[in-house]
């Protein structure tokens, strides 16, 4: 097996080099560094961003849900309605029988007056809404 001399040429080369690799490692670190860096605040950037949003969404939704409680509140039900339009109806139908009650009232005067006919009081009698037969 041959040996080979290892000259203080080869030691300096071969240290030249171990420098070169060297400070190539340290300027892909500081890139590595850097890069890092500009990552890490570019998260902290969106991080930001999307506490922002949150923060503006919460209140946001905050309002529609204080909007739906105020609506609910004062919305009416099926039953409520359904109540009030029966008072209605009654209300109306005492109003039309108190206004029949005086269009019979007036007939039956002119009838009596014999302005008009009893057959004219028997067809005024028996028209809508609550007709009457004669008796």
């Amino acid at each position: 097996m041959l040996k080979k001399r290892v000259t203080i040429n080869d030691v300096y080369g071969l240290s030249r080099e171990a420098v070169k690799t060297s400070q190539e490692a340290a300027k892909i670190s500081k890139l590595a560094l850097k890069t890092s860096r500009e990552s890490f605040e570019v998260g902290q950037e969106i991080l930001e961003a999307i506490g922002e949003f949150s923060n503006k969404m919460d209140g946001e939704l905050g309002v529609i849900k204080s909007d739906i409680t105020h609506i609910k509140a004062t919305m009416v039900t099926k039953d409520y309605l359904d109540h009030k339009m029966a008072e209605q109806k009654g209300d109306l139908t005492v109003l039309i029988r108190k206004e029949d009650s005086k269009l019979k009232t007036v007939v039956s005067k002119l009838t009596a007056k014999k302005v008009f006919s009893p057959t004219d009081r028997a067809e005024v009698f028996a028209l809508e809404p609550f007709p009457e037969t004669m008796k």
